[in-house]
This record gives structure tokens, C-alpha cells and sequence, in this order.
């Protein structure tokens, strides 16, 4: 279902987002900082 489909790319896309922004708080706040 197209409306399925969609729904599941924004979910994909909202969890890359989060993940993202916690590995560049990690970079910035790590032991790399």
C-alpha cells in the first residue's frame, strides 16, 4: 500500500535523523572532545 509505504519512509527517516544527531552529540561531547 502506497500510504503504508510512505509512512514507513518517514518513520526510516525521523530514526536515521535521531541517530545522526546522537552520534554527532557523542563526537562533540566524547571522550574525543
Amino acid at each position: 500500500d502506497e500510504i503504508d509505504y510512505l509512512i514507513s519512509l518517514k518513520l526510516h527517516a525521523f530514526e536515521t535523523t535521531a541517530v545522526l544527531n546522537e552520534r554527532r552529540d557523542y563526537t562533540a561531547f566524547g571522550p574525543n572532545s
